[in-house]
């Protein structure tokens, strides 16, 4: 199955409002633009997830919730700033790089990394 067809790689026009943080018009409106490509024309979550989080790493700024920096990355793993950047650098923590050069991380896949990381350490103590 090819990955644009697969749910999961797929949003609603709502799910990519609300990770733009414009409305549902606006979203219609960049899809007439030709700014948001739909994959199908009639289909419910017909736009590519990875279109509109390159169109929101574009309109990033400090303090936007829809991606994480590296100090808000190490306070939720519980590590150094030094530390996240390392495991990027090493492809261990995946990112994006931001229009003014900054890392940023998507705060789904932070969250998937810091609960293996408790529980690997929690397995580690025997419990």
């Amino acid at each position: 199955m090819a990955l644009d067809r697969h749910p999961a790689y797929r949003l609603t026009q709502a799910q990519a409002a609300d990770l733009l943080g414009v409305s549902t018009a606006r979203v219609a409106e960049l899809v007439g633009q030709g700014r948001l490509t739909p994959v199908a024309k009639y289909a419910k979550a017909g736009l590519l997830r990875a279109d509109v989080e390159r169109r929101s790493l574009e309109r990033w700024r400090p303090g936007d919730p829809t991606w994480l920096t590296t100090t808000q990355v190490a306070e939720v793993l519980g590590v150094t700033q030094p530390r996240v950047s390392q495991l990027a650098r090493r492809g261990f923590l995946p990112y994006e790089q931001a229009p003014d050069g900054r890392r940023v991380f998507r705060p789904g896949q932070v969250r998937v990394i810091a609960q293996a990381r408790r529980e690997r350490f929690h397995a580690g103590r025997g419990g």
